[in-house]
């Protein structure tokens, strides 16, 4: 199931500095530094005003990078925290295939940032 897949990436990949994070449906996540009493509320608001691509803005702009263990990439956008992870068998591995990665990962951004449906809240108690 992709959803499993999706939590067990950003669990591998969160340091101690992100406290807690939010999957929505698509994979987009949202990474909290001081997450509140409703994390998922808070996330949804921070996806609702800095997840949809807005073409020639910052919004459209995307920093994609490949995991040095071959399990896919992560792909960073304007926002701090607003994060894609695309595995690898959604993408060939090849290297000119960064790039179709970034771009997977910013059209489900932007289809989560429209829809706001929570799947994974990861908070500490």
């Amino acid at each position: 199931m992709v959803t499993q897949a999706w939590i067990a990436a950003w669990r591998r990949l969160f340091t101690d500095e992100w406290r807690a994070f939010v999957l929505f449906a698509h994979g987009t996540c949202v990474a909290l530094k001081e997450p509140g009493q409703d994390p998922a509320r808070q996330a949804a608001v921070e996806l609702a005003e800095w997840g949809p691509v807005r073409g020639g803005s910052p919004a459209g702009d995307m920093l994609v990078t490949r995991l040095g263990d071959g399990t896919g990439w992560v792909v960073a956008c304007h926002r701090e925290g607003v994060l894609g992870f695309v595995a690898a068998d959604e993408v060939e591995p090849a290297a000119s295939n960064d790039l179709k990665a970034g771009l997977l990962a910013r059209e489900r951004r932007h289809r989560d940032a429209h829809e706001l449906k929570v799947i994974h809240v990861e908070a500490p108690d």
